[in-house]
């Protein structure tokens, strides 16, 4: 028996992390529609990952036109959900991928590791237009607007990446906290990344091989 399905520590975050994906709207379709039990349930996560990831795009450059200024409150909203749901999603895949106290709770597998590392790849990204979204919307954060889609994108991916440094400098403690709050995520990602694609490498069969 996996010894980690003794611990009341690992038990208690799975099953917080279940509920929580449960009322996620992915986790949410996956219930109504019963994707589940589909053996399409691969090409749905696709559909989904790639859809949301479309969805960034657009609502990011949308949120430019001045004629749609009021619904910049829908685009964030969205936006936030959306941002949790990775956050938990990504969480279930890096600490518990293939584990599962009942057969219900099974995460995984996955149909190739390469299919995972994509789509995690994709999600990184995805995140940096959707803070990019916040970081053009709030203007309490930095003393300078970003008024171009450009200047949104490259302050996003510093942050989230944190490789090198940007020349907007947040002002009020919302703002600081709201790249504080990137930052994390970026690097939570990122080892998240790394971790699966380091885990999906090839190991030496044998001693002779470490020669």
């Amino acid at each position: 028996m996996d010894p980690d399905k003794k611990s009341p520590i690992v038990r208690c975050i799975f099953k917080r992390l279940s509920r929580l994906y449960s009322c996620t709207p992915y986790g949410i379709l996956k219930q109504r529609l019963g994707w589940e039990k589909s053996p399409k349930i691969d090409i749905y996560i696709e559909r989904w990952a790639i859809g949301c990831f479309i969805l960034s795009i657009v609502l990011f450059f949308l949120s430019f036109e001045q004629k749609i200024k009021w619904w910049e409150i829908i685009f964030l909203v969205v936006g936030a959900v959306r941002i949790i749901e990775l956050i938990i999603v990504v969480a279930r895949v890096l600490f518990f991928h293939g584990f599962k106290l009942e057969k219900s709770d099974h995460i995984g597998p996955f149909s190739g590791p390469r299919r995972l590392v994509i789509l995690l790849l994709l999600n990184y990204i995805e995140l940096v237009f959707w803070f990019a979204l916040f970081n053009r919307n709030f203007l309490c954060l930095s003393s300078s607007c970003l008024n171009e889609p450009t200047q949104a994108l490259a302050f996003s991916f510093v942050n989230i990446s944190g490789v090198g440094t940007s020349s907007y400098v947040p002002v009020h403690p919302a703002g600081r906290l709201l790249v504080l709050f990137q930052s994390v995520i970026g690097v939570f990602m990122a080892l998240t990344v790394l971790a699966k694609f380091i885990s999906y490498l090839p190991g030496p069969k044998n001693k002779e091989d470490l020669d």
